[in-house]
């Protein structure tokens, strides 16, 4: 249970930094940046493959945060998976030109696959998939940040991945039904 106080204590925490920012409290902003930066910095330059169009992702969210607090909604999303979207979005779209990792053409294919398999999921299984991958959750924490008992949730994250395996050609496991 301990797990589950602590997703309430940091979305608490998430609210009250939430309206400190949007007071134009730098101190909030700091606070934020030690608790996130390391996160942030990882994604973009896993993303990047590059330290400098990292470093400019990393300047790039944390501005955005500071002059358009309204942009990061507490009541909506975790601040981690509001962070890894705006510099999935920044290294997309901003700096298209970045070197990407490279990948053979049976990598690219299961790319594809599983890239099918996302957007055919339920918005459920993918919700319950990108709070534990992205926002490092438990299945337990994240169904109560979706607002489903644990039991559906479970059985939206093994649908998900089930429904991943078999697109990317692999075994998809053990029969849930």
């Amino acid at each position: 249970m301990a797990g589950t106080t602590e997703a309430v204590d940091e979305a608490a925490w998430e609210r009250r930094t939430q309206t400190r920012l949007a007071r134009g409290e730098a101190a909030a902003l700091g606070e934020v940046y030690d608790r996130h930066a390391r996160l942030v910095y990882a994604v973009a330059g896993r993303l990047t493959g590059d330290e400098k169009a990292a470093q400019e992702a990393v300047t790039h969210v944390f501005r955005l945060l500071w002059t358009q607090p309204d942009r990061f909604d507490a009541a909506r999303t975790r601040l981690r998976t509001w962070f890894v979207s705006e510099v999935c979005a920044y290294v997309t779209t901003v700096r298209p030109g970045t070197p990407r990792v490279t990948h053979t053409a049976p990598e690219r294919a299961r790319l594809e696959a599983a890239d099918t398999a996302l957007s055919s999921m339920s918005l459920k299984a993918r919700g319950m998939l990108r709070l534990i991958h992205q926002s490092m959750l438990t299945y337990q924490q994240a169904a109560q940040e979706m607002g489903l008992e644990p039991e559906e949730a479970l059985d939206h994250v093994r649908d998900g991945l089930d429904l991943m395996l078999r697109c990317i050609g692999l075994p998809s496991g053990v029969d849930h039904g």
